[in-house]
């Protein structure tokens, strides 16, 4: 008898301890990985915002993905196939309410800045990357310092152009090396580990640089080094052979004055 009701409570148990671990996998996926009755309620969120707040726009939705970095709730992804900068999305928690719309990001004109600006940077790394260079950069920043962008107080990278993102032309298509000739600042990261490099090399480096650019037809207003040899603001018009390593010498003696400056 005894024996029975052993073997009775062990049964009880054991199915206590699989339903207990049944409902913890349940919840764990729902942490990390939604369900899908949430995501439908997020997917018709994002069908319903479409009708009621794009009803003459050509967007869809492209997809829906469990939103586990902020607790809960899923993306909803909107993409336009007229509008390349179009692209926007929307946040909504697990029972389908929008809780963010990502909208203004195209109403702005920053999805316009971050694309003109990759393309931007795209063109600066492909000058560098088909350039034979005195020594290979580990990575090559090309940026465009839009208004925005430049602090009210701090290092000017050389920019003194005032283009703002407002003057932007959302969906337009531009030539970037417009912008990178009023306001494209390019950063060369170096690596070269053994002896490093000369303030020679550095300016024999940006001289090369400066005539691929040209070659290739990619502008820019002002380049700067981060690495062994680090300065920004030097000048297109700068990069000359004529007292070339001297401008460098005064640029990173600068830069660094507004490093300690900032630091006290």
């Amino acid at each position: 008898m005894k024996n029975t009701k052993s073997i009775k409570l062990l049964k009880i148990g054991a199915f206590c301890l699989a339903t207990a671990i049944t409902l913890a996998l349940i919840i764990f996926a729902n942490l990390f990985l939604g369900n899908p009755a949430s995501r439908l309620l997020a997917y018709n969120a994002g069908k319903k915002y479409i009708s009621q707040s794009l009803p003459d726009a050509d967007y869809r939705i492209e997809a829906v993905n469990y939103n586990w970095k902020a607790g809960g709730g899923y993306i909803v992804s909107l993409i336009s196939d007229s509008q390349i900068d179009g692209d926007f999305k929307l946040s909504t928690d697990m029972l389908g309410r929008i809780t963010y719309d990502y909208r203004y990001l195209v109403t702005n004109k920053s999805n316009t800045a971050y694309r003109v600006e990759n393309e931007y940077d795209s063109a600066v790394n492909y000058v560098a990357s088909h350039t034979e260079l005195p020594f290979k950069p580990y990575a090559v920043w090309g940026r465009l310092m839009f208004r925005e962008e430049i602090p009210a107080d701090g290092h000017s990278k050389g920019i003194t152009e005032d283009i703002s993102v407002n003057e932007l032309e959302v969906n337009k298509l531009y030539n970037v090396s417009d912008f990178g000739e009023k306001i494209g600042a390019v950063t060369i990261y170096l690596e070269t580990g053994g002896d490093g490099i000369t303030y020679d090399e550095a300016a024999e480096f940006l001289l090369r640089f400066r005539e691929a650019c040209d070659d290739f037809g990619v502008k820019f207003r002002s380049i700067g080094f981060t690495g062994e040899i680090s300065f920004e603001g030097i000048k297109y018009e700068d990069i000359c052979a004529d007292g070339l390593t001297e401008r460098i010498k005064e640029a990173e003696k600068s830069l660094n004055e507004y490093y300690s400056a900032i630091e006290k």
